[in-house]
């Protein structure tokens, strides 16, 4: 057998060095991670609502292979620094648990069924003050100047529950997709009240990153389907994914997933020499006999068909019901001209805001 020389040897584990990053969700492209995480979160944690403890939470999500949570727990009864300790714990190298809180506001029912002006906030602080039923739904500018004092990012929850707040959409950090989905696949009123809030949300100029809600209150929700909030920071710490949901860097998915990508997308206009940029990316969707994938490009919030068109490729069929595509999109800006893109996947997964300046 002929020997290897150690310039062979070096190419050969080089070259499957490359392979392993290309199939891993964590690797390093373009000096940004790729990380699954869930979105809005319950647990059994006292004066929370959910079935299960931050530990075994943790677990779950990391035997599928998730990145990281984002526990936000009902907020009224709750001992937050016990909490945090509690979910804390379950940070490891490879996985990063965050916490954060759900607000209610509003005159709260015996049951708190019908209460669904919720917010999803973020914040720095070790313990921030319990804001559940402090104020109405009709005083959303107090809870947001609160949660701005706190420097926390905060999320619009189920829009589809609070219709009053339609009006004020631009107020939010970000929006909760795929909350409150239907069997197999995204689909039904719901779904179709949150994609037209986050639509208008686009043409009004408005910034806001996208999270897939699973509102996880039990464990049988995974049977619905996967939930997938994407989230693409410069590393794996809390700081950095924390730092990247507030940039824009994320994906909001159901049922597909995100296998590589050559930009994300970011508030923070990227320079587009000569005006000309391009993105592309390979996903798996599992399709599960739903809608038909395609692939919808906005411009400034409205429907956009630039002059190179639009590639979005079936693939093979891969594991567990997922099937591979590949998509690109580009676009030629006119001198001194600024632009925001988002793309949408209709009941499968939707985009933040690519932003571009021509140079």
């Amino acid at each position: 057998m002929k020997k290897l020389t150690i310039a062979a040897l070096l190419v050969s584990v080089l070259a499957v060095s490359v392979q392993f990053a290309s199939a891993n969700e964590t690797s390093q492209a373009n000096d940004f991670l790729i990380l699954p995480f869930w979105f809005h979160v319950h647990t059994s944690f006292y004066g929370d609502g959910g079935g299960e403890t931050p530990a075994s939470i943790a677990a779950y999500l990391k035997s599928k292979g998730y990145k990281g949570v984002v526990l936000t727990p009902h907020s009224k009864r709750l001992s937050f620094p016990d909490f945090k300790k509690a979910a804390d714990e379950q940070n490891t190298a490879d996985f990063i648990t965050i916490t954060g809180r759900e607000i209610i506001a509003g005159a709260v029912s015996e049951d708190e069924a019908r209460v669904m002006c919720h917010i999803n906030a973020v914040s720095p602080s070790e313990n921030p003050p319990v804001l559940d039923h402090k104020y109405e739904a009709e005083q959303l500018d107090n809870i947001l100047s609160e949660l701005d004092t706190e420097k926390a990012f905060y999320v619009w929850n189920h829009p589809w529950a609070c219709s009053q707040w339609e009006p004020y959409v631009s107020r939010f950090n970000g929006i909760e997709l795929f909350n409150d989905v239907g069997p197999g696949f995204a689909s039904g009123a719901s779904y179709d009240v949150e994609r037209k809030y986050y639509l208008a949300a686009l043409k009004n100029g408005t910034k806001l990153f996208v999270i897939s809600g699973i509102d996880m209150h039990t464990m049988m929700q995974t049977q619905i389907g996967d939930y997938f909030t994407y989230v693409f920071p410069d590393e794996l710490t809390r700081d950095s994914v924390v730092a990247a949901f507030a940039a824009g860097h994320t994906f909001a998915a159901f049922n597909a997933k995100v296998r590589s990508l050559s930009a994300r997308p970011a508030f923070k206009p990227y320079d587009a020499p000569g005006g000309a940029f391009s993105v592309s990316g390979t996903i798996d969707i599992k399709l599960l006999g739903g809608p038909k994938a395609k692939f919808i490009l906005y411009k400034n919030g409205e429907e956009y068909a630039p002059s190179t068109p639009v590639s979005f490729v079936r693939g093979k069929k891969g594991a567990k019901g997922y099937t591979d595509f590949s998509f690109s999109f580009g676009d030629k800006l006119k001198p001194g001209e600024s632009a925001c893109y988002a793309f949408e996947i209709p009941h499968y997964m939707y985009s933040s805001q690519y932003c571009y300046t021509a140079k």
